[in-house]
């Protein structure tokens, strides 16, 4: 029985008005439990920033306490040198006016937990230069994976650029010109300032190069430099030593890579070395070589070149049980002030510059062709003996009393230690004085920042705001 129009019309529109209903519960259970939904950015306008403010020209001769902010110490804080402080929680990350101690913006997703923060800033170049990744690097959790990637303007806390990465929930970040890395137990990804992949290593997740290089090592340090990324690994086919391993941070880049094809997922290291010890840090690295605390036969600095051949070792007063419980903790603590490297191994800060040495090569002569079609002559002349440079990482100094990483305030390093913080020679490590620092009785690591004036101490759950 055909039913008359009008009845029909009724039936589908009532039929449309259900569709309609469910399509918009569907739509509204769906956005409820968003991403969007559960992200709030409190974006401070230009006229609210903090201005970049002038590095400070000399040490102040005494340092007080102007506020006091608080962090989750799982996550720490960040001083930028844009002129913000930055704390952050299991779900928010918020800025600071780092003179002030007031609120200027924040960053916070509800639904997704925050896996880490960092910045790799020590000066104030344009946001967009190629120097560095310039801002606050936060990572959030998503699906089992430290994946969601968000660069943040460190003044006004607006996103720049974003990312989304298969990294695991156990990394950590560390910076250097001009890339971020993020360094899991087996794998890392490295990015350059936009955030693009410029190298994806060790067991990917969805491996693009099932067959790679060094799949079934863990990892358990990184550094990286323009022209040099370098990893400590532990590896099935040798047991109970460390190697050191030397790639090339964006091997598509590579001098060689137009015959070898390389890109982020292919790629072969430079140099796989046994450092003889079942324990190694990285306390420097420049485009050539590579230097590492080891462990054993005793405790020394060694410096390895590209090739993998080891250039010197020089004991060092760090014992056998710092160096192994860095190892343990992860990436080594560092920090880099005008291309001189502070490395926190223990309660022993470690000075490296790089210092440019000159290596012996040997250049083929060549024969000049004849100008006719004739096959050129055989080379009789012997290799022609020739020098290069290449620069070298080298320790100037040792501190062997520091509680954390330093500061740094024309050309002195302020290094925190029990009574405030030692203003140090960056040259050579002298001590020119202390500034007395009350810490209300904290006995815990101490990393210091200087942020205009103000210097920035980071104890534990707490941040410290410090001016003359």
């Amino acid at each position: 029985m055909t039913l008359p129009r009008r009845t029909r019309r009724r039936i589908d529109a009532a039929v449309a008005a259900v569709i309609a209903v469910i399509v918009a519960v569907t739509a509204f259970v769906l956005w409820q439990g968003s991403d969007f939904r559960a992200t709030a950015d409190d974006v401070a306008s230009s006229s609210q920033a903090p201005a970049t403010p002038s590095p400070a020209a000399t040490v102040p001769a005494t340092l007080a306490a102007r506020w006091e902010l608080t962090t989750d110490p799982r996550y720490g804080a960040i001083a930028s040198p844009y002129g913000s402080v930055v704390t952050a929680d299991e779900h928010t990350v918020t800025g600071y006016d780092a003179t002030t101690g007031t609120k200027v913006w924040s960053y916070s997703r509800s639904n997704r937990t925050l896996c880490a923060i960092g910045s790799g800033d020590t000066t104030t170049d344009d946001l967009d230069q190629w120097t560095g990744v310039h801002g606050i690097v936060t990572v959030y959790a998503k699906n089992g994976y430290c994946s969601q990637v968000t660069l943040l303007n460190p003044s006004t806390g607006a996103r720049l650029y974003q990312r989304t990465s298969p990294t695991q929930t156990d990394s950590q970040l560390f910076f250097g010109t001009p890339y971020v890395g993020f360094l899991g137990h087996d794998y890392l990804e490295l990015w350059r300032h936009d955030l693009y992949t410029t190298i994806r290593y060790g067991d990917q997740p969805n491996p693009v190069n099932s067959d790679g290089p060094h799949l079934g090592c863990t990892f358990t340090d990184a550094a990286v430099t323009d022209l040099a990324l370098a990893t400590i690994e532990h590896c099935t086919d040798a047991p109970g030593t460390a190697k050191l391993v030397l790639n090339w941070p964006t091997p598509k880049d590579a001098p060689d890579n137009g015959t070898n094809g390389w890109d982020e997922n292919h790629s072969t290291p430079k140099a796989t070395i046994d450092t003889h010890s079942p324990q190694a840090v990285i306390v420097g690295i420049t485009s050539d070589r590579a230097a590492v605390l080891v462990s054993q036969p005793s405790p020394a600095l060694v410096v390895y070149d590209s090739s993998g051949t080891e250039i010197s070792r020089t004991p060092v007063d760090v014992t056998a049980a710092e160096i192994a419980a860095t190892a343990k903790a992860g990436i080594t603590p560092s920090v880099t002030y005008n291309g001189i490297r502070y490395t926190l191994v223990g309660h022993h800060l470690l000075s490296v510059s790089a210092q440019d040495v000159s290596v012996a090569v040997t250049a083929t002569p060549t024969t000049t062709a004849p100008a006719t079609d004739q096959a050129a002559p055989p080379s009789t002349g012997d290799a022609v003996p020739q020098t290069t440079t290449e620069a070298s990482p080298v320790l100037d100094w040792t501190a062997d009393d520091a509680r954390g990483l330093p500061a740094e305030i024309g050309g002195s390093i302020l290094v925190p230690v029990d009574a405030g913080l030692a203003v140090r020679d960056a040259e050579n490590g002298t001590v020119a004085r202390t500034i007395d620092v009350q810490r209300a009785g904290y006995t815990g690591r101490v990393d210091a920042a200087a942020v205009g004036t103000t210097i920035v101490e980071v104890r534990g759950s707490h941040v410290v705001g410090l001016s003359g």
